[in-house]
């Protein structure tokens, strides 16, 4: 059972997450957007003079308004943050092109990447950070972000025939909660750089948009584009390094608790490797395929591994006394 001091803690967690990675993004940026808007349209000075001249309440209320709104565009932000990891990650413009029968830009040179640090000069460090293995080739997406967490999603499929899509929000709550702060850290370290580069290339986009409907001057319209796409790109280049931590743990915790989900699961008699079982969860919990339980699956495995060593001569344990569980949890 969770208690309340786990609800507060993970309470907490979330809400230094929002605060710190879409409220205070959005605050600025909203602030910067107005006042850029204010000065294209040669409304700034007179806007400040106005604000000044009013009463003490009525700017409390204003000031109150301007947060309201900035909260309301955070939770909106907040609520949309796995669209804007797809976005770049590279999913809706690998979707577009593939409607016309066509490759992302992109897509071509990190194949050619992929094949470059696994086949022709390999570098190993490089190849298991940054892209999945040969075999995932039709899959690689037209970003660096996209495939550093492309890498980390085919790690336990290859390793374990474990799906993430399937079994990383079932393994989550049953990993240690130490582990689980570590994960959420990683995880708002490479939030915020991401946010700050969307909210970036969208006040870019706004602001150009607003200066050709105004005072129509090229060099202001690229200056303010331009601008904004190189902040963009530069705390993008900055949510990589963040990124390739977060996916590490994504493996680790795989590799380190994934015989959680096999205690936590029963499976049928005659599975014999892991592999196995986690397909049979997954037809499970994905086809509603039917199912005849035994016994936990981690239990097996600990017997038969117990099974093994005495008839090797490594062990002098009982078969019948042997209940360890999986090793990946050790």
């Amino acid at each position: 059972m969770v208690g309340a001091g786990d609800l507060a803690s993970l309470e907490a967690v979330l809400t230094r997450r929002f605060l710190f990675n879409a409220f205070a993004p959005v605050l600025i940026f909203l602030a910067v957007d107005a006042t850029m808007i204010l000065a294209l349209t040669d409304q700034l000075q007179s806007a400040f003079a106005a604000f000044g001249r009013l009463e003490f309440l009525p700017q409390v209320l204003i000031t109150a308004g301007y947060v309201s709104a900035a909260w309301f565009v955070a939770v909106i932000v907040a609520g949309r943050w796995r669209d804007i990891v797809r976005l770049f990650e590279g999913y809706p413009v690998v979707a577009l092109f593939k409607r016309v029968g066509k490759l992302a830009p992109g897509v071509v040179w990190h194949r050619n990447a992929l094949l470059e640090v696994r086949q022709r000069t390999p570098d190993s460090t490089r190849a298991y950070y940054s892209y999945p293995r040969e075999r995932w080739l039709e899959d690689v997406l037209p970003t660096r972000l996209g495939n550093i967490l492309l890498s980390a999603e085919k790690y336990p499929i290859e390793r374990y025939g474990i799906d993430p899509i399937i079994f990383w929000p079932r393994l989550y709550p049953l990993i240690p909660p130490q582990f689980q702060r570590d994960y959420e850290e990683f995880v708002r370290e490479y939030e915020f750089p991401l946010v700050v580069s969307f909210l970036a290339g969208t006040s870019g986009c706004l602001l150009a948009m607003v200066c050709l409907l105004t005072t129509g001057a090229p060099l202001v319209f690229m200056g303010l584009f331009l601008g904004c796409l190189a902040v963009a790109y530069v705390f993008y280049v900055l949510s990589l390094g963040s990124a390739v931590q977060m996916a590490e743990q994504q493996r680790t915790a795989f590799d380190l608790y994934r015989g959680l989900l096999l205690d936590a699961w029963p499976s049928v008699a005659d599975v014999q490797d892991e592999k196995k079982a986690f397909d049979l969860i997954a037809d499970f919990v994905v086809l509603n395929s039917p199912a005849r339980w035994e016994q936990p699956q981690g239990t097996r495995l600990g017997r038969r591994r117990a099974d093994r060593d005495l008839g090797e001569g490594r062990s002098g344990t009982p078969p019948s006394a042997a209940g360890t569980p999986n090793d990946s949890r050790s």
